[in-house]
């Protein structure tokens, strides 16, 4: 006994790929809405290209601490020693800014050498 499929029609195939293209879309654009962190201020890259230059203007002097004064917050910079390595240092970058939204990184910088 033979059966035989009947074969899809472009048009049916071309129907399909839309509906599976518009339900991808909405999937999609509902994940990015989800996951959207809510940062108040909108020029972020700004922000990370002042904690990089403080970062390297920071290289030379150790154990102390330096706060940076900007129109949307500050930048405070803090670095001990790290463990009982002399070469290592850990730096603390604690960024406020003005709309009450803190960001930290931490560092491991080298004595002379720069970032690690």
């Amino acid at each position: 006994m033979k059966r035989y499929l009947r074969a899809a029609s472009l048009v049916e195939a071309l129907v399909a790929s839309v509906i599976f293209l518009i339900v991808f879309f909405i999937a999609m654009n509902s994940i990015v809405n989800i996951s959207k962190v809510n940062v108040v201020y909108q020029n972020i890259l700004e922000i990370e290209t002042k904690i990089s230059d403080c970062v390297r203007c920071f290289q030379d002097m150790r154990d102390s601490t330096r706060l940076y004064d900007y129109d949307w917050g500050t930048i405070e910079l803090c670095a001990k020693p790290y463990n009982t390595v002399e070469e290592l240092y850990e730096l603390s970058v604690i960024v406020r800014c003005a709309e009450h939204n803190i960001i930290v990184y931490n560092y491991l910088v080298a004595k002379d050498e720069g970032e690690i």
